[in-house]
């Protein structure tokens, strides 16, 4: 179940040491700021599409691909939105080593795009099919979690 397989990623966000804030711990008015920073994943059992938007100037700050995940050549694809891009084959486990890893160059001096985590207000994970009870997009929640 594709729910099983994510858990561990919710389970690892807060544990990044400099993210502070949780989506519950937000403004009502989430856009209010103008300078909020989310990023999506779309886990899949071999791969880990990501994208960092910043949603007050309306743009894509960074987006990439884990590919073969779970084989011995895992591959990173990242393209920040200038055109900068790194690839390369980075010895990963499992996903949650992935995320650990698009993390690190999200924040890398010389390719990142932001300086530290916490200027991540938001994480999203597209959920590919979330049966009859999921039908639009929800927030992850413990009901939502017994799907």
């Amino acid at each position: 179940m594709a729910g099983n397989r994510c858990e561990p990623l919710f389970a690892f966000w807060p544990k990044i040491p400099e993210c502070k804030k949780r989506l519950g711990s937000l403004p009502n008015n989430r856009l209010e700021g103008k300078k909020m920073k989310v990023l999506v994943v779309n886990a899949g059992s071999s791969s880990m599409k990501f994208t960092l938007f910043s949603m007050g100037k309306e743009q894509v700050l960074a987006k990439g691909l884990f590919e073969r995940l779970g084989t011995d050549k895992p591959n990173l694809i990242y393209k920040r939105a200038d055109g900068a891009k790194f690839e390369g084959v980075i010895p990963v486990k499992n996903h949650v080593d992935a995320l650990k890893a698009i993390c690190e160059k999200l924040i890398d001096p010389e390719i990142g795009v932001i300086k530290k985590m916490s200027e991540i207000e938001a994480f999203g994970h597209r959920v590919v099919h979330g049966g009859e009870r999921a039908t639009r997009p929800v927030l992850v929640s413990s009901d939502v979690k017994e799907i």
